[in-house]
């Protein structure tokens, strides 16, 4: 079976009227079918690792595979609503996708949670040697989760892939499909735009 390229799916091995038959077939338990469609999903793996390195923040080896299997769970129930108008691996390419992306969705917000978490807090160094964080400074860590949680998804994005977990400009361009300068562009934009809010919120008239 021909491996997808990074933006899609569609130079495989199938055949949508034949995949039809091949997915109605085994709904019916026909154990041949099933174990041919069985044996056709073993691209899930390679569709959600390839996918994975498309990201600018890649998920750990380790939660890849929790994804898989939560692709396997979403897309079982469904295969019912498989139509058979493209290729079965072009329909299982989306399930892919979509788990892939909440999945690295719900790491972000963890990371972000984390950020204010009573553990991460307390490996923060304080003021003066003072074994507590001081109450302003823990402020100004919720002003700016408040602040980054304000800005467009993009922006948002490029700040967090390129401050808070190391991403390069060059990886967040490919990931996005966009040019290195629209990136650095969107990181100043978003820098400004949050230093002019904290400051406001900070320092009030």
């Amino acid at each position: 079976m021909a491996t997808p390229t990074d933006s899609s799916a569609t130079s495989t091995s199938g055949n949508g009227p034949a995949d039809l038959v091949l997915v109605q077939s085994a709904l019916r338990g026909e154990r041949h079918a099933i174990d041919g469609l069985l044996q056709r999903l073993g691209c899930i793996p390679r569709f959600v690792f390839r996918l994975n390195r498309s990201l600018a923040v890649g998920l750990p080896a380790e939660a890849l595979e929790d994804v898989v299997q939560q692709v396997y769970a979403a897309l079982w129930p469904r295969l019912g609503d498989f139509h058979g108008r493209n290729p079965l691996e072009t329909w299982v390419f989306a399930f892919c996708r979509n788990c892939l992306r909440s999945a690295a969705r719900r790491g972000h917000e963890q990371r972000r949670a984390a950020m204010l978490s009573p553990e991460m807090l307390a490996t923060l160094p304080a003021e003066g040697g003072a074994p507590e964080l001081p109450v302003a400074r823990r402020e100004a860590l919720e002003l700016l989760q408040d602040e980054l949680a304000g800005l467009s998804a993009e922006e948002r994005d490029a700040v967090e892939a390129r401050h808070l977990h190391g991403a390069s400009f060059e990886d967040l361009a490919r990931a996005s499909g966009v040019a290195v300068s629209t990136i650095k562009d969107r990181c100043y934009r978003a820098i400004q735009r949050l230093q002019e809010r904290l400051g406001r919120r900070l320092h009030p008239e």
